[in-house]
């Protein structure tokens, strides 16, 4: 394990799905047979137990009542404002993934002395529920990086069916510190925006599917993060194994976006950030039928189902 690298994740499981626990475990386990000294920080839903153990890489934040907002980039921004200033780099990564290489964080440390930021894979195998390797549209069992396809086959990079924008990630502190993790797509789109946002795309579909609101606050935040990166991102050699918690279909990557678009979803109205645990929750002013279909989403993920198709 390198010494200016540190790997972090998070955790957030309101609906207590058997899958996601058993994935962490396991993703846990992996790191731990490489050497790898994992960070996470969990959100705690009031008045329930943590699921991840108290330690010393362990964070716990309590979430305020009702507050039902995907939370994933606000927890690792968060968590690394708190890592050790010895850390000048930073792998964010899914908990719920096994990594095929295992010199994988030196690789990564490499690469950050010549890329600001990369990606932490370069072939995704997505995994059923009984670990078999699932095929892609009855062809392809696996999916490159984004940054491959970005480098070698750019007309194609924009298609996130070719290229994954997602996963595992790495970039240099002082590139995380400028500009933080994009946390304002409060169903679960920022992995794909922030890869979007590298690359200066702002006018790619992604951006553009959203209300007034949503597009400029994400196109400000491509503008401040692509003067600083300028499509200049790299990736290693390393296969990830996507752990089953559901399938694809369920997780509605489309539909949770325009159910953000259909409730008139508006960054700077709808949400803050708590004073007691720096997390996200809802204004006043927030539409309530969002609230509730936005609660409602997580249920509906129904991540512990074993059909595949």
């Amino acid at each position: 394990m390198s010494d200016d690298l540190a790997i972090i994740t998070c955790y957030f499981n309101p609906c207590r799905y058997a899958n996601r626990e058993r994935g962490y475990l396991r993703f846990c386990q992996g790191l731990e047979r490489q050497g790898v000294h994992a960070w996470t920080i969990e959100a705690v839903l009031p008045g329930e137990d943590p699921f991840v153990p108290a330690g010393p890489r362990v964070v716990h934040v309590r979430l305020p009542p009702d507050e039902w907002i995907w939370q994933k980039e606000r927890l690792l921004n968060l968590l690394i404002d708190r890592l050790p200033a010895h850390f000048t780099k930073v792998g964010w990564v899914d908990c719920d993934l096994l990594f095929e290489n295992d010199l994988w964080p030196r690789l990564a440390s490499e690469a950050l002395n010549t890329w600001p930021i990369i990606q932490l894979f370069d072939w995704v195998y997505w995994l059923g529920p009984n670990d078999e390797v699932l095929s892609f549209e009855g062809r392809a069992d696996r999916r490159a990086c984004l940054a491959s396809i970005a480098m070698y086959y750019p007309d194609r990079a924009r298609d996130f069916r070719i290229g994954t924008p997602g996963f595992a990630w790495a970039a240099r502190r002082s590139l995380l510190k400028a500009h933080g993790l994009y946390e304002y797509d409060i169903s679960g789109g920022n992995d794909a925006l922030i890869a979007t946002a590298i690359y200066g795309w702002s006018d790619h579909a992604f951006f553009l599917n959203g209300t007034k609101a949503m597009i400029h606050d994400a196109q400000n935040y491509c503008r401040r993060i692509f003067r600083d990166v300028r499509g200049y991102v790299g990736y290693i050699p390393c296969s990830i194994k996507h752990l089953w918690h559901g399938s694809l279909e369920n997780r509605d990557y489309v539909g949770r976006r325009q159910l953000l678009q259909q409730t008139g979803y508006d960054p700077f109205r709808d949400i803050v950030v708590d004073e007691t645990s720096n997390l996200l929750r809802w204004t006043e002013y927030a539409n309530p039928q969002l609230k509730m279909q936005l609660r409602n989403y997580f249920f509906n993920r129904r991540e512990d189902d074993c059909a595949s198709s």
